[in-house]
Protein backbone atom coordinates (compact mmCIF):
# COMPACT_ATOMS: atom_id res chain seq x y z
CA UNK A 1 0.00 0.00 0.00
CA UNK A 2 1.34 3.42 -0.87
CA UNK A 3 1.40 6.16 1.71
CA UNK A 4 -1.85 8.06 1.71
CA UNK A 5 -3.59 10.90 3.44
CA UNK A 6 -7.21 11.39 4.11
CA UNK A 7 -9.16 14.02 5.96
CA UNK A 8 -12.10 12.94 8.06
CA UNK A 9 -15.28 14.88 8.54
CA UNK A 10 -15.40 17.99 10.72
CA UNK A 11 -15.96 15.93 13.88
CA UNK A 12 -12.31 16.22 14.95
CA UNK A 13 -10.78 19.09 12.94
CA UNK A 14 -7.82 19.64 15.26
CA UNK A 15 -6.80 15.98 15.60
CA UNK A 16 -4.58 14.20 13.10
CA UNK A 17 -3.27 10.66 13.43
CA UNK A 18 0.04 9.35 12.12
CA UNK A 19 -0.65 5.66 11.46
CA UNK A 20 2.22 3.18 11.16
CA UNK A 21 1.48 -0.44 10.17
CA UNK A 22 3.71 -2.59 7.96
CA UNK A 23 1.04 -5.14 6.93
CA UNK A 24 -0.75 -3.60 3.95
CA UNK A 25 -3.99 -5.53 4.53
CA UNK A 26 -4.15 -4.48 8.18
CA UNK A 27 -3.23 -0.91 7.24
CA UNK A 28 -6.00 -0.79 4.64
CA UNK A 29 -8.59 -2.07 7.09
CA UNK A 30 -7.38 0.30 9.82
CA UNK A 31 -7.60 3.27 7.43
CA UNK A 32 -11.16 2.28 6.54
CA UNK A 33 -12.06 2.14 10.23
CA UNK A 34 -10.50 5.54 10.88
CA UNK A 35 -12.48 6.96 7.97
CA UNK A 36 -15.68 5.43 9.39
CA UNK A 37 -14.90 7.10 12.72
CA UNK A 38 -14.11 10.46 11.06
CA UNK A 39 -10.52 10.59 12.31
CA UNK A 40 -8.14 12.35 9.90
CA UNK A 41 -4.94 10.37 9.36
CA UNK A 42 -1.75 9.93 7.37
CA UNK A 43 -0.73 6.30 6.84
CA UNK A 44 2.78 4.89 6.47
CA UNK A 45 4.20 1.38 6.39
CA UNK A 46 7.52 1.89 8.17
CA UNK A 47 9.04 3.71 11.10
CA UNK A 48 11.42 5.53 8.78
CA UNK A 49 8.57 6.81 6.55
CA UNK A 50 6.58 7.84 9.62
CA UNK A 51 9.51 9.79 11.07
CA UNK A 52 9.99 11.58 7.75
CA UNK A 53 6.25 12.40 7.60
CA UNK A 54 6.36 13.68 11.17
CA UNK A 55 9.39 15.89 10.48
CA UNK A 56 7.77 17.22 7.28
CA UNK A 57 4.32 17.92 8.71
CA UNK A 58 4.49 18.08 12.48
CA UNK A 59 0.76 18.75 12.89
CA UNK A 60 0.06 15.22 14.14
CA UNK A 61 -1.58 14.88 17.54
CA UNK A 62 -1.65 11.07 17.85
CA UNK A 63 0.85 8.37 16.84
CA UNK A 64 -0.96 5.05 16.27
CA UNK A 65 1.86 2.59 15.75
CA UNK A 66 2.48 -1.13 15.47
CA UNK A 67 5.27 -2.21 17.82
CA UNK A 68 6.83 -4.82 15.52
CA UNK A 69 7.99 -3.06 12.38
CA UNK A 70 10.87 -4.01 10.07
CA UNK A 71 13.82 -1.66 10.42
CA UNK A 72 12.96 1.00 13.00
CA UNK A 73 10.56 -0.54 15.53
CA UNK A 74 7.47 1.25 16.76
CA UNK A 75 9.17 1.76 20.12
CA UNK A 76 12.24 3.35 18.50
CA UNK A 77 9.96 5.59 16.42
CA UNK A 78 7.99 6.67 19.49
CA UNK A 79 11.20 7.52 21.36
CA UNK A 80 12.47 9.64 18.46
CA UNK A 81 9.17 11.44 18.00
CA UNK A 82 8.81 11.98 21.75
CA UNK A 83 12.29 13.55 21.84
CA UNK A 84 11.03 16.09 19.28
CA UNK A 85 7.75 16.81 21.06
CA UNK A 86 6.15 15.49 24.22
CA UNK A 87 2.73 16.75 23.07
CA UNK A 88 2.07 13.77 20.78
CA UNK A 89 -0.19 11.07 22.24
CA UNK A 90 1.24 7.59 21.56
CA UNK A 91 -0.80 4.44 21.05
CA UNK A 92 0.98 1.12 20.47
CA UNK A 93 -0.82 -1.67 18.59
CA UNK A 94 0.35 -5.26 18.83
CA UNK A 95 -0.87 -8.80 18.64
CA UNK A 96 2.23 -10.12 20.36
CA UNK A 97 3.80 -7.74 22.83
CA UNK A 98 2.51 -6.05 25.95
CA UNK A 99 4.67 -3.26 27.32
CA UNK A 100 4.79 -2.78 31.07
CA UNK A 101 3.86 0.73 32.20
CA UNK A 102 7.42 1.56 33.28
CA UNK A 103 9.05 0.30 30.06
CA UNK A 104 9.27 3.78 28.53
CA UNK A 105 9.89 7.19 30.06
CA UNK A 106 6.76 8.71 28.54
CA UNK A 107 3.05 7.89 28.71
CA UNK A 108 1.46 5.68 26.09
CA UNK A 109 -1.71 3.70 25.50
CA UNK A 110 -2.02 0.14 24.19
CA UNK A 111 -4.42 -1.32 21.66
CA UNK A 112 -4.12 -5.13 21.54
CA UNK A 113 -4.81 -6.80 18.18
CA UNK A 114 -7.37 -7.82 17.16
CA UNK A 115 -9.63 -4.97 18.18
CA UNK A 116 -13.16 -3.87 17.48
CA UNK A 117 -14.25 -0.60 15.97
CA UNK A 118 -15.43 0.59 19.37
CA UNK A 119 -12.12 -0.38 21.04
CA UNK A 120 -10.23 1.61 18.41
CA UNK A 121 -12.49 4.60 18.89
CA UNK A 122 -12.26 4.32 22.69
CA UNK A 123 -8.45 4.38 22.75
CA UNK A 124 -8.38 7.31 20.29
CA UNK A 125 -10.89 9.23 22.41
CA UNK A 126 -8.82 8.43 25.49
CA UNK A 127 -5.71 9.83 23.77
CA UNK A 128 -7.66 12.91 22.68
CA UNK A 129 -9.04 13.50 26.16
CA UNK A 130 -5.60 12.98 27.76
CA UNK A 131 -4.27 15.78 25.61
CA UNK A 132 -7.09 18.15 26.48
CA UNK A 133 -8.03 16.84 29.93
CA UNK A 134 -11.60 16.33 28.78
CA UNK A 135 -13.70 13.20 29.22
CA UNK A 136 -13.98 10.90 26.19
CA UNK A 137 -17.16 11.32 24.20
CA UNK A 138 -19.30 8.18 24.34
CA UNK A 139 -20.17 6.19 21.22
CA UNK A 140 -22.60 3.36 20.92
CA UNK A 141 -21.00 -0.03 20.33
CA UNK A 142 -22.92 -2.16 17.90
CA UNK A 143 -22.73 -5.76 16.83
CA UNK A 144 -21.89 -4.75 13.25
CA UNK A 145 -18.61 -3.16 14.39
CA UNK A 146 -17.55 -6.43 16.02
CA UNK A 147 -18.56 -8.34 12.89
CA UNK A 148 -16.55 -6.07 10.57
CA UNK A 149 -13.27 -6.27 12.42
CA UNK A 150 -13.67 -9.91 13.46
CA UNK A 151 -14.40 -10.99 9.89
CA UNK A 152 -11.30 -9.13 8.77
CA UNK A 153 -9.04 -10.53 11.50
CA UNK A 154 -10.02 -14.18 11.06
CA UNK A 155 -8.00 -14.32 7.84
CA UNK A 156 -4.80 -12.94 9.40
CA UNK A 157 -2.06 -14.92 11.13
CA UNK A 158 -2.09 -12.67 14.20
CA UNK A 159 -5.76 -13.27 14.87
CA UNK A 160 -6.54 -14.57 18.36
CA UNK A 161 -10.17 -14.65 19.49
CA UNK A 162 -10.73 -12.46 22.51
CA UNK A 163 -13.20 -13.32 25.26
CA UNK A 164 -16.31 -11.15 25.07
Amino acid sequence: MNEQSTAGALARPTERILVVEDNSDVLGALCELLTMLDWPYHATQSGEAALKAFQTASNFTILLCDISLPGMSGIELAKKVHSITSQLQIIFMSGYTDLPAGALNFPFLSLPKPYTLSQLDHVLEKARSSKRNTPPSPRNDSDWSRTIITAFNVSHPWYRPRPT
